[in-house]
């Protein structure tokens, strides 16, 4: 009788750690802080499992006159599967169109050599904050609109974010101005 007891609760637990386990969400942590200067955690072995993400990119051919400067067109790239998916989303994006992409019309309003410092997000909002590059040089409003439709709109892919505060070396007012 004990034993046939002892059974039952062993399965009982098994069966509630594999219910737990389903349940559990796959997507990346609505609360993530992510410095710069951070070491990936992701195996980089022959077996690593990938992810495709969008990188969003303006396209000459999709609007070939450059009217509509707030709509960015997606890319699919293959990168390394993480928990950290809209960080290595900007970093695809700040690497800029591939030489393939090129040729498919993506260009970038983005400027070489600009770099992530943090990306947090919470309570659907992300904050992602630039290096002082990302400013440099930029004026007119379609330049300034396109900047934030790319990167905003390669956030907005990922179900935890909803909307998107861009800032330069933690000041978010008064930058990306035309």
């Amino acid at each position: 009788m004990k034993l046939k007891i002892i059974i039952g609760l062993v399965v009982l637990v098994v069966v509630i750690g594999l219910v737990w386990a389903r349940s559990r969400p796959v997507a990346a942590p609505v609360n993530l802080t992510v410095g710069e200067n951070e070491a990936s955690t992701t195996p980089t072995t022959p077996e690593t499992m990938t992810m495709t993400i969008k990188v969003f990119f303006g396209n000459n051919r999709n609007d070939p006159q450059s009217l509509y400067c707030e709509r960015a067109y997606p890319a699919l790239r293959e990168v390394t599967k993480t928990v950290a998916s809209a960080r290595a989303a900007l970093r695809e994006l700040l690497a800029g169109p591939t030489e393939t992409e090129q040729a498919q019309g993506f260009f970038t309003a983005l400027n070489s050599g600009v770099t992530l410092q943090s990306l947090t997000i919470k309570n659907g909002v992300a904050t992602a904050d630039f290096s002082a590059r990302l400013g440099e040089g930029v004026g007119g409003s379609c330049l300034v609109t396109a900047i934030r439709a790319q990167i905003g709109e390669t956030l907005k892919q990922f179900s935890t974010v909803d909307s998107v505060i861009i800032s330069i070396n933690g000041q978010s007012e008064d930058i990306l101005q035309p």
